[in-house]
C-alpha cells in the first residue's frame, strides 16, 4: 500500500493475507476484516489503526499468526461505534500498539 492508507467501509467481509506496509494508517468502518495467516501483516508503526470510527458493527479479527503493528490503536471511536471489537486469536497472532490503545474514545 505504500504511503497511502487502508480504509474499509460498509458491510461485508475483507481478507488480508499478505504483507501490507503503509504509512497512512488504517480504518475499518463496518463489516468484518480478517488479518489471517503467518504472512498476513499490516505494518504502520507510526500511524493510527481505527476499528469502528463511525459504524457500530466493525470487527477486526487477527488470527492464524496474523500481525498488526501501529502507533495508536482505537476501538469504538464514537458512541455510534460502541459495538466495535478486535479479536486476536491463535498462536503467534499479534496486535502491537507502539504508543496508546484507546477503547471507547470520543
Amino acid at each position: 500500500f505504500g504511503t497511502g492508507s487502508i480504509r474499509k467501509v460498509g458491510t461485508g467481509t475483507w481478507y488480508i493475507g499478505g504483507s501490507n506496509y503503509n504509512t497512512g494508517g488504517s480504518t475499518f468502518d463496518g463489516g468484518t476484516s480478517y488479518v489471517s495467516g503467518s504472512s498476513a501483516r499490516i505494518n504502520h508503526i507510526a500511524a493510527t489503526m481505527q476499528v469502528g470510527s463511525n459504524e457500530n458493527s466493525s470487527v477486526l479479527i487477527i488470527t492464524n499468526g496474523g500481525a498488526v503493528s501501529n502507533g495508536i490503536g482505537v476501538i469504538g471511536r464514537s458512541t455510534a461505534a460502541s459495538n466495535a471489537s478486535v479479536v486476536v486469536d491463535g498462536a503467534s497472532s499479534r496486535w502491537w500498539n507502539n504508543v496508546f490503545l484507546y477503547v471507547g474514545s470520543n
